[in-house]
C-alpha cells in the first residue's frame, strides 16, 4: 500500500522520466551517438550514465534499508560514472534506452512498495553523505533533470547530439 508521500515521489519520477523520453523523441539515433562539444559526454552517453545511476541509486537506497553502508575503497565519483559509461560502449542506443526504461521501471516499483516511515530512514551514501531514502530518490529526478537539460542545450546549440 502506498501513501500519499510515496505517491508524489513516484509521480515526479515519472514526469522527469517522460521529460527525458520527449526530449530524444525523434532524435535520430546516429545523432545520440555523435560526440558532445567540449569534453562532455553525447546525448548517448548521458543516457548510458543514466541507466547506471538509476541501479546504483536504488542499490545505495536498499543498503539504507537494510542498514547497511554502501562504502566503496577509495570513491572517486567522476572516475565511478566514466567507468560505467565506458563498460556501455558498445552498446547501441536502443540496448542503453532499453535498459534505461527497465532501470526505471524498477525504481518505480521499489519506491511504490516504500512505506512512509521507510522514506525517513537514513544512511550514507558514497558521495553524497548521510541522507533519508525521501531525499535520494529526490536526488534520482534531479539528476535526470539535470542531464535532461544538458541534452536539451546540445539540441539547441545545432550540436550532433
Amino acid at each position: 500500500m502506498t501513501s500519499d508521500p510515496v505517491r508524489a515521489i513516484i509521480a515526479k519520477l515519472e514526469d522527469d522520466y517522460q521529460r527525458l523520453r520527449e526530449t530524444i523523441a525523434g532524435v535520430p539515433e546516429t545523432r545520440l551517438t555523435s560526440s558532445s562539444a567540449g569534453d562532455g559526454w553525447s546525448a548517448r552517453e548521458i543516457l548510458a550514465h543514466l541507466a547506471n545511476a538509476e541501479r546504483e541509486h536504488r542499490e545505495v537506497a536498499k543498503a539504507i534499508l537494510d542498514g547497511r553502508t554502501f562504502e566503496l575503497a577509495n570513491f572517486d565519483l567522476d572516475r565511478w560514472n566514466q567507468a560505467g559509461v565506458a563498460r556501455r560502449a558498445r552498446q547501441d542506443v536502443r540496448t542503453i534506452l532499453d535498459d534505461l526504461e527497465a532501470e526505471h521501471r524498477a525504481m518505480i516499483a521499489f519506491a511504490a512498495a516504500l512505506s512512509p516511515e521507510e522514506l525517513e530512514k537514513k544512511g550514507r551514501h558514497p558521495a553524497l553523505g548521510e541522507l533519508s531514502v525521501r531525499k535520494l530518490l529526490r536526488i534520482v529526478g534531479l539528476h535526470q533533470r539535470m542531464h535532461q537539460r544538458e541534452i536539451v542545450a546540445l539540441v539547441a546549440a545545432g550540436i550532433d547530439v
